[in-house]
């Protein structure tokens, strides 16, 4: 991404809360130019590091904090064999460690300035579409909520390999960070990464619930950056 795509994607942008959003539209072809983002807050979702039976769905409502529980811990892992080829139409996000090949939709913003998530009912994962798109320079992000697609995405380690299928190509990224932050800490530049190489984030929502159970008070980020 251009250094002043950049400042202008991190000055109007503000992590916020977990909003779910309904209507997500199918993601457009072709490559997209990157875009300014939000100049309200950006919100995703997240995945818990609590086991499965603990990840209960919030219900809706506004956001609240927590503290900071630092760095997830990551293991070496081989990145596995390139996957073929799906039969199913459209672009999909394979992560091969945690048996993921969901399909991709476009999210753009909420009526409050906030990035959508796609519906929790579904496997969609969400992409952002008013930033890169994977592959391009700069940070793309992909999104999803903790009950739903992304609910191994903690079981993601430094040295995995996922994949971005999409316009009939197959793009390897590889895992490179996976960080946990607090919901009242974390900033536009903790996900939308400046950066001059061909970043892929993904964010979901981690640690607890909230005492009015509307979101989780920590974010999960898993950082990616493109191997070929």
């Amino acid at each position: 991404m251009q250094s002043s795509s950049v400042a202008r994607f991190a000055s109007a942008f503000v992590i916020a809360v977990i909003i779910l959003a309904y209507s997500p539209s199918p993601l457009s072809s072709g490559a997209r130019a990157q875009a300014s983002l939000p100049s309200a807050n950006l919100t995703t979702v997240a995945t818990t590091a609590a086991p499965a039976a603990q990840q209960t769905q919030p219900a809706h409502g506004s956001s609240a904090s927590g503290s900071l529980t630092g760095t997830v811990a990551p293991k070496k892992v081989t990145p596995p064999a390139k996957p073929t080829t799906t039969t199913s139409s459209g672009p999909r996000l394979v992560i091969p460690s945690i048996g993921l090949n969901n399909p991709i939709v476009n999210v753009g913003l909420t009526a409050g300035g906030a990035m959508a998530v796609p519906n929790g009912s579904t496997n969609n994962v969400g992409l952002y579409n008013g930033g890169p798109m994977p592959g391009q320079v700069g940070t793309a992000v992909l999104d999803a909520h903790v009950f739903a697609a992304f609910s191994k995405l903690h079981n993601v380690s430094v040295g995995d390999s996922l994949y971005v299928q999409r316009n009939g190509r197959t793009l390897r990224f590889v895992v490179t960070a996976v960080k946990t932050y607090a919901l009242s800490q974390i900033t536009s530049a903790d996900l939308f990464t400046p950066t001059s190489k061909r970043d892929l984030n993904l964010i979901t929502c981690a640690g607890k619930l909230t005492a009015d159970h509307s979101t989780y008070d920590h974010r999960l980020v898993v950082y990616t950056t493109l191997a070929s």
